[in-house]
Parts: structure tokens; C-alpha cells; sequence
């Protein structure tokens, strides 16, 4: 049984208007205490059903919350939930967040431990918890980086469980290997006008998307691998997962 350590507000979170807090929980699956940060939207109630973000890098997530904040004050989008799975803590070395967000970088027992500790404990809590919605079409998967791996090859090794993913500057050319998959999430795929080796990477991952059915989105943001270039995207994806504003594609 998945049980919650401690909760407490974040102290040094930027304001929002929904309710931002952390958890530390035990985590059977990775055998230690893992931290978790929440967002609830203004006005959630218990009891009902809200679309859910999971998103990779969950103690950067409190920027990306400031964004979705504004989106769900304009109508521009439904009151959303989120959950941010924090990066390893140096339990494994320097290298855990990429083995527990990279198939096939070093430890493929640490990365099956995180798969598993996310789907079947993290996505049951988020229900409990926040409400998060069991519907496909209404779950998100998002990350950047190592994080944009993850959210790929779990949204395509998991298609059944989620609609939409967004992958902002992949560098693993793994991550591409189930893209025909049937029935594929949909897919909006970012990266930096200024970033070489990623830019390299995620243009091939969206070529072979393209190819294949389903929904791809692709855009290149003015900036290189960083924050500054993955908001503005952040926030088109968002309207673009749940408010069905489909915008196209550019940059190839």
C-alpha cells in the first residue's frame, strides 16, 4: 500500500491561483521515499473528474503552473489538475534521472522500477488525490529533455492510457522505436531554433512520426535548451490537449 510521508505548501513556489503543495511519499516500486508535487485548480472539489497533466521534472513544475493558471481563468481551457513526479535525488549517482527516464541508458532495472512506480502508483494517487480523470483523451504526459524521452516512450508504450504527449527537445533516438504504434497518443513535439545535438534528434523522431498515422504537431521555438523556450510551448500544448485547438505543424 502506497502510503504518503509528509505534505507540506512549497516555500519558494511563485504564486498561483490554484493550490500548489508536495508530497513525499514511499514508493514500493522504487524502494524509497520519491517527492510528488500537486496542483489543484481554483474551485476543485472533491468527488469530481478533472483532465490531468503528468509531467516529468516535477520540482521545475511550479513555472509551468504559473502559465496554466491564466488558461483556466480565461476559459481558454477546463479547470486541469497536475501532477510533477520529481527527478531522482542522486540515489543511483549522477546519472539516476537518466536511468530511470532513458529505455536502455544503464540500469534497465531502475527504469522498469520507475515505470512501474508511475503507473501503478503515481497515476492511481493522482486519481485519489486530485480527481485526475481515468479518460485517455483528457491525460497529458509532458517533459523536456531526458523528461520529453520519458513522456514519449511512455505515452507510446502505453496508448491505451493516455491521448496526448509533449515532448519538448528529445535527445534519445530511442525514443522513436514504438512511434507506428496503433492507436498513438497524439503528439505535439517541440525544440530550440539554437540547439544542435537535441534539434538533430527530435527532427528525426518527428520525421519518423510523420510517416506513420496519428496526430503530429511540431514546432521550433526561438531560444536553445532551456525554460525560456519550452514555456511559450508548454502553453500551445495545453490548449492544444484540451481545448482542441489544433494549429498545424512548422519547422521541418
Amino acid at each position: 500500500m502506497w502510503r504518503s510521508i509528509s505534505v507540506a505548501q512549497p516555500t519558494d513556489a511563485p504564486p498561483t491561483e490554484g493550490t500548489v503543495s508536495l508530497v513525499r511519499v514511499a514508493s514500493p516500486a522504487m524502494g524509497e521515499q520519491r517527492r510528488l508535487t500537486l496542483y489543484k485548480p481554483p474551485g476543485w472539489r472533491e468527488g469530481a473528474s478533472y483532465p490531468v497533466i503528468y509531467a516529468a521534472d516535477g520540482q521545475y513544475l511550479f513555472q509551468y503552473l504559473q502559465l496554466l493558471d491564466p488558461l483556466i481563468a480565461k476559459g481558454e481551457v477546463p479547470p486541469i489538475v497536475a501532477i510533477g513526479l520529481w527527478s531522482a535525488e542522486g540515489q543511483g549517482g549522477p546519472y539516476t534521472r537518466s536511468q530511470e527516464y532513458l529505455p536502455g541508458f544503464g540500469a534497465a532495472r531502475r527504469y522498469a522500477h520507475f515505470q512501474q512506480y508511475f503507473l501503478e502508483e503515481v497515476v492511481p494517487f493522482a486519481g485519489l488525490r486530485l480527481g485526475a480523470s481515468t479518460r485517455r483523451e483528457e491525460r497529458m504526459l509532458f517533459g523536456y529533455s531526458d523528461g520529453a524521452t520519458w513522456a514519449l516512450t511512455t505515452g507510446l508504450k502505453n496508448p491505451g492510457l493516455f491521448g496526448a504527449v509533449t515532448a519538448l527537445s528529445i535527445g534519445w533516438e530511442a525514443a522513436g522505436e514504438h512511434i507506428a504504434v496503433a492507436n498513438r497518443p497524439r503528439l505535439y513535439i517541440g525544440i530550440g531554433s539554437k540547439e544542435t545535438t537535441f534539434k538533430t534528434v527530435t527532427t528525426g523522431i518527428v520525421k519518423q512520426a510523420q510517416r506513420t498515422p496519428g496526430e503530429v504537431v511540431f514546432r521550433t521555438g526561438q531560444g536553445g535548451h532551456d525554460a525560456a523556450t519550452w514555456r511559450p510551448m508548454f502553453v500551445e500544448a495545453v490548449k492544444w490537449a484540451f481545448a482542441g485547438k489544433q494549429n498545424g505543424s512548422d519547422g521541418l
